[in-house]
C-alpha cells in the first residue's frame, strides 16, 4: 500500500507520525482522515513494496512510483503528509500529498495527487469525507478550494458540515454531477480572497446547471477555513456556514457595484435566471428597486435568459464562465483596495444584500 491511510509512515511509531497539517490538533488517528507519512527520501516506498514482492509495473500502474531521469524507480510522494482519496464507499482511489510546511523546495507543488490510474481520475472525484454525506442525509455538504480547508469544515462542525475539494484543478461538470447526485446544495467556502472570490463565481455556473442553488459562507478577509481552526477559531468557521446565504446574491451585488446600471441590470438578470423560478419575481422587484428600473423591462430580460436555460443550461453557464475575466477585472481593484496589513485589525465581515424569498423556498428544487 501507498504510504498514507495504511502504508509504511502510518502507525510506525511517534517519529514518524504525521503533523497535525493546520488543523491545530493531532489528526493522526482520525477513521475520516487516515492521514500517513511519506518520509523524506527517495525510495523509502519503492523499497518496502519491493521486499513484499510488489513489481515495477505495479508501482507505476498504481501511481505511487515514478521512473527518474537516470531510469531507476523512485517514490512519487517524499516529505509529504498523505491523505487517502476516499469513494462513496470509503474505498482507497488515490492520495493527496501535502508538501512539508518547512521545506525549501519551492519548485514542488503545495499538493501532490496520484495520477492518473485505472481507479483514479482527478477530474471525476471530489475530495472529502463523501461517505458521511451519504449516510445522512441532514449533513450539508460544503465545497473549499484545497484538502486541508475540507477537513477543517469537517472537524470544526463536528460532522454537520463535510467539507468537500477539487482535486487540483477548478470543480468540473463531473464533480458537480456528483454534488447533485447528493441531492442537497452545497454551501461555497472558498478563501477569503480574489481567487476565491473567482472560484465561488466559477463554482456558481458549473453547479447551477445541474439544480444547485449554492450559498456562500462569508469569511474574514484574508482567511481560509484551515487557518480558522488551527487558530482556535472554529466558532467563527461554523457561524460563516450557519450565516450562509445564497451565492446568488454575492454575484447580483458584485455587478450592482461594479457595473453601470444598464449592464448591472443586464449581469444580474442572468444570474437570477439561474435560480429556482420561486425566486425570481421577488428577485425582479429587488433589482427594480435597487437600480430604479421597471420591474416588466427586468422581467422581460428575465424571460429571455430563461428560455436560454430552458433550451441548453451549460451551454447558457458557459457562456458567463466566458465572462469569468471580466469579473477578475472589475474585482481586482477592489481587493487590492481592502487589503489588510498583517499588524492591522481585521475588518469585520462584509454584509450580503439579500434577495427576499417567498416563504416556503426549497433550496433543493429547481424546475423551469
Amino acid at each position: 500500500m501507498p504510504p498514507g491511510a495504511a502504508g509504511p509512515g502510518a502507525g510506525s511509531g511517534p517519529r514518524r507520525r504525521p503533523r497535525p497539517a493546520r488543523f491545530g490538533v493531532d489528526v493522526h488517528d482520525h477513521p475520516d482522515l487516515r492521514p500517513g507519512l511519506a518520509p523524506a527520501g527517495w525510495t523509502n516506498l519503492v523499497d518496502h513494496l519491493r521486499g513484499h514482492g510488489i513489481t515495477n509495473q505495479e508501482m507505476l500502474t498504481a501511481g505511487v512510483a515514478s521512473t527518474a531521469r537516470n531510469g531507476n524507480l523512485i517514490d512519487r510522494f517524499r516529505d509529504r503528509v498523505m491523505l487517502p482519496i476516499l469513494d462513496a464507499d470509503h474505498r482507497v482511489l488515490g492520495f493527496v500529498g501535502r508538501r512539508n510546511p518547512t521545506s525549501t523546495d519551492e519548485r514542488a507543488p503545495k499538493y501532490l495527487n496520484t495520477p492518473d490510474t485505472p481507479l483514479f481520475h482527478k477530474g471525476n472525484q471530489l475530495y472529502g469525507a463523501t461517505h458521511l454525506l451519504a449516510a445522512d442525509p441532514t449533513r450539508i455538504p460544503v465545497l473549499a478550494e484545497g484538502p486541508m480547508d475540507a477537513h477543517a469544515i469537517t472537524l470544526a462542525s463536528h460532522g454537520r458540515y463535510v467539507g468537500l475539494a477539487p482535486l487540483g484543478t477548478s470543480l468540473t461538470n463531473l464533480q458537480a454531477t456528483q454534488l447533485a447526485s447528493l441531492d442537497r446544495s452545497p454551501i461555497i467556502a472558498t478563501d477569503a480572497d480574489l481567487a476565491g472570490r473567482l472560484a465561488a463565481e466559477r463554482d456558481y455556473w458549473v453547479l447551477t446547471p445541474h439544480g444547485l442553488d449554492p450559498r456562500y459562507a462569508i469569511l474574514n478577509p484574508g482567511t481560509d477555513p484551515a487557518e480558522l481552526l488551527a487558530t482556535g477559531q472554529a466558532a467563527a468557521l461554523n457561524h460563516a456556514l450557519t450565516q450562509a446565504g445564497p451565492l446568488a446574491d454575492v454575484l447580483i451585488n458584485e455587478r450592482i457595484s461594479n457595473l453601470p446600471t444598464p449592464d448591472a441590470a443586464l449581469g444580474a438578470v442572468a444570474v437570477l435566471a439561474a435560480q429556482p423560478p420561486d425566486r425570481w419575481e421577488d428577485g425582479v422587484q429587488a433589482l427594480g428597486d435597487r437600480l430604479g428600473l421597471p420591474a416588466g423591462f427586468l422581467r422581460g430580460t428575465l424571460k429571455d435568459h430563461v428560455r436560454a436555460w430552458n433550451t441548453n443550461a451549460r451551454r447558457a453557464a458557459d457562456s458567463q464562465l466566458a465572462r469569468l475575466h471580466d469579473v477578475k477585472q472589475r474585482l481586482t481593484p477592489a481587493e487590492e483596495a481592502h487589503e489588510t496589513p498583517a499588524d492591522r485589525p481585521q475588518a469585520a465581515t462584509p454584509t450580503i444584500e439579500r434577495i427576499p424569498t417567498r416563504h416556503g423556498h426549497d433550496p433543493r428544487g429547481r424546475g423551469r
